[in-house]
């Protein structure tokens, strides 16, 4: 840009800074608007990343409790039906005994 300073187009700005804080403070005024809404949108940006950080992990808490409670449920019927042929062995070994 015309006039524009090296410094000015190394950040990217398509207005010459100097002269904008020379000026009265309307014009500061409107840097410091856009320094503020800039670190409100970091703050949003930040909450919802940690937002989907907590839906990421409950997620995974969701699974790890799924496959947690379906290794004690096949645990548990498969010494159900253990036992269920434990108690039937024991009613046929008796009833040889009569």
């Amino acid at each position: 840009m015309p006039g524009q300073s090296a410094y000015c187009a190394a950040l990217g700005l398509g207005f010459e800074l100097e002269p904008c804080l020379r000026e009265s403070g309307r014009h500061r005024l409107h840097l410091r608007n856009a320094a503020m809404n800039t670190l409100e949108y970091k703050t949003e940006l930040a909450l919802g990343k940690a937002q989907n950080l907590d839906i990421t992990n409950f997620e995974q808490h969701i699974d790890d409790f799924k496959d947690a409670f379906g290794r004690n449920w096949r645990l548990a019927s498969h010494g159900f039906v253990e036992a269920i042929q434990r108690i039937d062995e024991a009613i046929k070994h008796l009833e040889k005994t009569k």
